[in-house]
């Protein structure tokens, strides 16, 4: 995962991997999203004066278990002459760092899906609370893991990541209540749990192939 933080400890970049384990997405990054809502927090970390790369651990949020990190100062302020060292900085390949703490971090314990009734109370949570945010840590403490366990144990019980699920069911309440009222498509989307009509629609499109005003008009 890449993530980007700013002076205030939120997340403000993802990458797709981060997004998809996070459940970030746009609405959420733009609402601001506190690095310590899956991690515990540690501000000591972003007050080193390192001008490198710092090797580190992040403590999932709620449990024992660590994943490997490597944080990159913030580009200086300094003067301009400056500029094509801290380019050069936040621009040049890191493999073969990233894969030296994959090799030092010790694997996590092999687990199987989420149990019945773990699956159960996250489905219910989701249904009850759909229309509005949720957050990876939130489902997690649900089902009574941690954020890193609950993500792979979901997605081995339901296929899909908890995103991809969350955006599954939003979209087919979307679709029954187009099929069903005469709502606005902006309300719908809120109540969906969609931030706006056009979140709604492309994701509409991208699952369904089609806009929710053609498949509401494919309804009558």
């Amino acid at each position: 995962m890449l993530l980007a933080v700013d002076n205030h400890h939120r997340i403000v970049g993802a990458n797709r991997a981060a997004r998809t384990s996070l459940l970030l997405d746009d609405h959420r990054l733009r609402n601001g999203v506190s690095l310590w809502s899956a991690f515990e927090r540690d501000p000591g970390l972003f007050r080193r004066k390192d001008a490198t790369d710092v090797p580190t651990s992040l403590i999932i949020a709620g449990s024992d278990e660590t994943w490997p990190a490597l944080v990159t100062p913030p580009e200086s302020s300094l003067a301009a002459w400056q500029q094509t060292t801290n380019d050069a900085l936040h621009t040049r390949p890191r493999l073969d760092s990233l894969a030296t703490l994959s090799q030092r971090a010790a694997p996590s314990p092999a687990r199987g899906g989420l149990p019945p009734g773990a699956m159960r109370r996250v489905r219910e949570h989701a249904e009850a609370h759909l229309s509005e945010s949720m957050d990876l840590a939130e489902l997690a403490a649900i089902a009574g893991l941690s954020v890193y366990h609950f993500a792979r144990a979901f997605k081995q019980t339901a296929g899909v990541t908890p995103h991809q699920y969350l955006v599954h069911r939003r979209i087919e309440r979307a679709q029954e209540m187009l099929a069903r009222s005469e709502l606005p498509l902006s309300e719908i989307a809120l109540a969906a749990g969609f931030s706006d009509q056009s979140h709604l629609a492309r994701h509409f499109r991208q699952m369904l192939g089609m806009t929710p005003g053609q498949f509401r008009w494919s309804q009558r």
